[in-house]
């Protein structure tokens, strides 16, 4: 299958914005990126849209960035090729400290690290690459998970299930909406022989309608969604924390994000502690 290649060129200090649209472009059916210097390279089949259409759809998306001449972009028909052979070519392990290591299958473990997760990575968001990821996983690192029920929302591939899991969580919950994040996540559960992790695809709502789901049952909600979702399911989270449990939230910036969250918290019951600030991305802690 041939591919489109969108090439993004960031003219501009403020490189989290390639975040925010490599988010609009996989709404728009891009499948696949690649980190380039000062920008991006985005990938979809070759068949779902016209050279032409392509390109209305990136200046729709961007208009306001290239009439400011803030962003340049390039477009390409790429034949076909052994895509998974050079995402394997391009995808590095992640370590944090010697605490964990994240890797491929492909990959030869290496060091000495606490707790290692092996990830399929499959072109795929998720991977651990992201500093939201790291952020939500240092967070983790700290805490006492021994015998506690946690709840990841918004689970991508599973690492931090996956990592809960391994610090020895009683039970472990991973949801996320998109059927490939939900199929990733079952598949990454087996290839580290996970215990106690359960996959569900869904969103909040649909976790108040299982029966075997309780309210102020979880010890630990873990949440890297984006800003807006994470503001309209406070309230949510708070109902399904225990009493004295801890609500990790990432997905958004440092500054008004956080005062937003902050004082959405106040409103259901969830005390701001802390945050975490990686290349603008935040990450931060509410106690119950």
């Amino acid at each position: 299958m041939n591919y489109v290649e969108v090439t993004l060129i960031l003219i501009s200090s403020e490189d989290y914005l390639l975040d925010l649209f490599i988010q609009d472009m996989a709404d728009e059916g891009f499948e696949s990126f690649q980190e380039v210097e000062f920008g991006v390279k985005a990938y979809m089949p070759g068949g779902l849209y016209s050279m032409k259409e392509v390109e209305a759809k990136i200046r729709t998306l961007f208009e306001p960035w290239i009439q400011k001449n803030l962003l340049t972009y390039e477009i390409n028909l790429i034949p076909h090729k052994n895509w998974n052979k050079d995402w394997e070519m391009n995808f590095q392990p992640v370590s944090l400290g010697n605490r964990l290591l994240i890797r491929a299958p492909f990959h030869e473990p290496f060091g000495d690290f606490k707790y290692e997760i092996v990830i399929e990575p499959k072109m795929a968001f998720g991977t651990g690459h992201h500093e939201t990821t790291c952020l939500m996983a240092e967070f983790l690192l700290e805490q006492s998970v021994l015998g506690k029920k946690v709840l990841d929302m918004g689970c991508g591939t599973g690492i931090l299930g996956i990592l809960a899991d391994k610090m020895g969580a009683a039970s472990t919950l991973a949801v996320d909406i998109d059927e490939i994040c939900y199929q990733s996540s079952l598949e990454n559960g087996i290839l580290n022989e996970v215990r106690s992790m359960r996959v569900m695809k869904g969103d909040l709502p649909v976790l108040f309608k299982e029966a075997d789901i309780k309210l102020g049952d979880y010890d630990i909600i873990l949440a890297n969604i984006n800003r807006n979702i994470l503001l309209d399911h406070m309230a949510g989270y708070s109902k399904l924390l225990k009493d004295g449990g801890n609500l990790f939230l990432s997905g958004f910036f440092q500054g008004e994000d956080l005062e937003m969250l902050i004082e959405e918290g106040r409103k259901s019951d969830l005390k701001y502690l802390f945050n975490k600030v990686q290349k603008g991305w935040c990450a931060a802690q509410f106690y119950k």
